[in-house]
This record gives C-alpha cells, structure tokens and sequence, in this order.
C-alpha cells in the first residue's frame, strides 16, 4: 500500500507503508478506485502556509 508524503514544498511523494490491520469492531478497510488532493493541502505544496516538513495525509493508495 503507498500513501502520500508531502515534503515542503512542491514535494509530494508516494510511499509503500503497511497493510493496514482492523484492531476494533468499528474498523473498515476499502479500496478506493480514485483519489484527489485535498485544496487545503495545497497551501503548504505551494508553500504558502508552512506545514510539518514531512507531512503524511490520511489517504492511502492502493499499490
């Protein structure tokens, strides 16, 4: 599984991380057929707003 990394600006990366694992009954794994960046991300890919420098949004990729 990948997900998206950002590293400051104009760097975004895709990274292979764990499968992930159900621990809880609340738990649920999809596959997503497609995905977007989400506009508010964009403030620190622009470098407008400073973000973590190795920032790790929630969405995941399927390899």
């Amino acid at each position: 599984m990948r997900r998206t990394v950002l590293y400051g600006t104009g760097g975004i990366r895709f990274e292979k991380v764990p499968e992930p694992k159900i621990t809880k009954p609340t738990d649920a794994i999809i596959r997503l057929a497609a995905t977007c960046v989400c506009g508010s991300d964009l403030w620190s890919y622009r470098g407008i707003s400073p973000g973590e420098p190795t920032h790790a949004d929630g969405a995941r990729v399927p390899p």
